[in-house]
Order: structure tokens, then sequence, then C-alpha cells
């Protein structure tokens, strides 16, 4: 064997660590596989055991007899691939369809002309030989179409799904006057009703992701004008947390819906969801820009901030083995009780208006 072989053999085999490194991509660095428009969700944990599984049997079916020398490497890149185009398919699910179709078709066609290669064939080696050529170009046609697709998959979506941020004129809560709000005090929610109303399920399931998003900043806005704050921009993505709904984040004053959730909620649910973590950006502010050296902190009337205060630096994150101790700190429970009382009243006014 001359040194150009061993390298060009070495080579081969060596390509057997590209499904290796995706494997440990996602052991240390989980992703979920959310597809929307076919409702099929895994959790990262569940997505890595599915990727070595098909792995494996890839690796152990008779398919690698066909695959020998150079079209090793095909052969050890080909699950990658495929693999890596379902989490392409969270971004750009009608390209994914129409690049598996064409696919399908190069495979039919391989399969068709096996058929035919082998009534022409006279001995079994002539039709392996035939076989293995229509199996290594079908190869190379797949490999190649899927090339680009899980190249942005891994490199430039990080095999994330889309991130969905409010149209600029939602943005802000300029977006929702104060005189909507301070016309007639008494009752924002009929200066707000245009709003209001699409939150009601009959209309609410119609819209589609990015309307919904759209509506939620605006309704954030709305609750951040009721509570005195400034602007909290909403955004959605799929989150790998599978039982966390949303979250607002303190240290970039934002909030983050749980893509999946915001499809399936109702809007009595997105509501409750949105008034709850738009509680949390007024604590966070109050705490942030309160004076804590002003004696009248200790008395109490202050008693609340205080507990908010002293949650925040020793925060419990929920999970499955803890929700209820989750749900029972101070500004969760505030923030809880205020999002049921807000939307209990948002029901009634819409209730009212519909006896109209």
């Amino acid at each position: 064997m001359n040194l150009k072989h061993f390298y060009s053999r070495a080579l081969c085999k060596l390509s057997i660590c590209i499904p290796i490194m995706l494997a440990f991509t996602l052991y240390y660095d989980s992703k979920i596989l959310y597809i929307k428009e076919l409702h099929y969700m895994r959790n990262p944990h569940l997505a890595y055991i599915m990727f070595i599984a098909f792995n494996l049997i890839w690796q152990a079916s008779g398919a690698r007899k066909y695959f020998g020398g150079y079209y090793e490497i095909l052969f050890n890149l080909f699950p990658t691939e495929v693999f890596l185009m379902l989490y392409f398919a969270q971004r750009h699910f009608r390209i994914t369809i129409l690049i598996f179709v064409i696919s399908i078709l190069l495979l039919l066609m391989a399969v068709k002309d096996n058929f035919k290669g082998k009534g022409k064939c006279r001995t079994k080696k002539a039709y392996r030989l035939i076989k293995r050529e229509n199996y290594r170009w079908l190869l190379i046609a797949v490999c190649l179409l899927y090339c680009i697709p899980s190249f942005f998959s891994y490199f430039v979506y990080d095999m994330e799904g889309a991130t969905y941020t409010p149209s600029s004129d939602n943005l802000t809560a300029a977006s929702i006057k104060d005189d909507d709000l301070f016309e007639n005090p008494d009752d924002p929610f009929e200066n707000n009703r245009t709003l209001l109303l699409e939150f009601r399920e009959d209309t609410w399931k119609q819209k589609d992701t990015q309307e919904k998003l759209d509506l939620s900043q605006q309704f954030v806005n709305f609750e951040a004008k009721r509570l005195g704050i400034g602007s909290v921009p909403v955004s959605s993505q799929k989150l790998n947390n599978i039982i966390t709904i949303a979250y607002y984040t303190g240290d970039t004053n934002e909030i983050m819906v749980d893509e999946q959730s915001l499809n399936e909620q109702t809007g009595e649910e997105t509501m409750n969801t949105l008034c709850e973590e738009t509680y949390h950006a007024m604590e966070h502010y109050v705490v942030d820009n309160m004076n804590w050296d002003i004696s009248v902190i200790n008395t109490e009337y202050f008693q609340e901030l205080r507990d908010w205060k002293d949650n925040m630096e020793n925060y419990t994150y929920g999970g499955w083995s803890n929700f209820d101790e989750y749900e029972s700190q101070p500004i969760e429970a505030s923030a809880k009780k205020y999002a049921s009382e807000e939307v209990q009243q948002i029901l009634e006014y819409l209730d009212s208006i519909s006896a109209d």
C-alpha cells in the first residue's frame, strides 16, 4: 500500500467524525426540535437519542457495501445531513418538503433503473455493479441537494427555530396613546376595545404566529401603561425548556414567549401569560429604582416590596420536582394574582359588550 492510498483510506475512515461531531453538539448544546406545521416536537434529550439510533441503523444497514472508497465519506455524511434537514424545516418547512420529494423521486428513478438493468444482465455480478453505480449517483445527488440547507441549519441558524419579533409599529408603548388610558380613567378597557376584542377566541385562533405576537406586544404596551412602567419588548421562539410558557428577563427588560405556547394557547390564556410577565417587569422596575437607604422602607407598608427584593436575590427556578415551591415565591404569587384579577376584569368587559 503506497502512502497516497494510505492517506486516502484514512481520510475516508475519519469521515465517521462527521456524525460524531453532531452527536457531541446535541449532547452538550441540546436543541429542541419543533416543526409547528406538523405539530411535531421532540425535547433535546429525545432528539439526541433519535440521531444516535438513526446513525446506528444506517451504519448497520447493508447499504455500506455500495459505498466503498471515497463514497464512504458521503455514506457517513448522509445521516447527519438528513437530521439537520429536520432542523432546517423549523424555519423553511415548504422548502424542506420540496427537497424531500425530490429525494424520493431520485430514489424511485434509481430503483427503476435497477429493474431495467436486471433484465439486461446475464450475471449477478453485473447486476450488482449496476445497482452500485445507481446508488452511488443517488447518494451524490442527495448529499449535494442537502448540503446547503444543512450548512444553514448548523452554522447559520445554530439548529434553532425562527425568532419572531413584533412589527416596528407595535414595538413600543407609544402605540397605546396616553389618551386611550386616561381620557376615561374609570374604563380603560373601553378605550382599547379594538385591541381586547382581538383576544376573543373566535378571532384569536385565526391569527398566525406573527399576528399573535404583534397583538401580544400591543397588549403588553397596554398593560405596561396600566402599571406605570416603560416599554417591554416581546419576542417569541421555541424554548428548550418544555415546561416554560414565557419568561421575563430583568437584565434586558424583555419578555420571551414560547412559540408553541403562543400558537396553542387560547386568547384568554395568552392574556394571562402576558399580564403575569408584564407584572414581573413592574416588580423589577420598582425594586431597581427604589431607594433602599431610606428608613421608611423598613415599615410594614413596604413588606411586600422587601419580599420581592429578597426573592429576586434568592430566586427558585421552576421544574417538575419543585413546581409548588416555585409558584409560591413572592414575585410569582403576586404576578399570578394580578394576572388572574386583570384577565377576569377584561373577560367581564368583553362579556358586557357582547351582551349589548
